[in-house]
């Protein structure tokens, strides 16, 4: 009896390990899709923007499609330690990108946002202040999240690193990266 009871379980957890393993093969094989460790985020590349109210700094408010084009938009929070290095990685590409950069801080507090920027070394670029429905509405579900968009508000690229993102910027614009 003992041993019938111990095969049912052994059985029972056999089926479970192949079906964690083949979700697991699936979920690999969507993500590296797109990039080896980051999962598809936001609207798909050719869709148009939907420019949302956010907030600067100081409080007021400010629609992207007020700000120039081509414009990288760059979603980050103030507890994701890559995001500082990624805009870094931006900011040492020059001027080519920090002209064309913001920054939507998903911090919906200021007084966060700007201390993590304060923190971080970061200035010239434009920063913006999101909130849960923006991420909703951007569907965001990773940081940093970049969009490269273009003068009719269109997202062309989705790139993951400045090099990536100064080339697609470069190109969008007509010049040689």
């Amino acid at each position: 009896m003992l041993i019938a009871i111990n095969m049912i379980f052994l059985l029972i957890f056999a089926f479970l390990l192949a079906k964690l393993l083949t979700l697991l093969k699936q979920t690999q094989r969507q993500v590296h899709h797109f990039h080896p460790f980051i999962p598809e985020t936001g609207p798909a590349i050719g869709t148009k923007l939907q420019s949302l109210p956010f907030l600067t700094l100081n409080g007021q408010e400010q629609q992207l499609n007020h700000l120039p084009r081509p414009l990288i938009i760059n979603f980050t929070h103030t507890g994701c330690g890559h995001c500082a290095n990624h805009v870094h990685e931006l900011l040492s590409e020059g001027s080519v990108l920090t002209d064309a950069s913001v920054i939507i801080s998903t911090e919906s507090e200021h007084i966060s946002t700007s201390q993590w920027l304060k923190e971080n070394n970061i200035s010239g670029i434009p920063v913006l202040i999101g909130n849960e429905p923006m991420l909703e509405a951007y569907k965001i579900n990773h940081f940093p999240s970049v969009f490269v968009i273009d003068e009719q508000d269109v997202i062309r690229a989705k790139p993951i690193t400045a090099v990536e993102t100064k080339k697609k910027l470069l190109a969008l614009a007509g010049e040689p990266a």
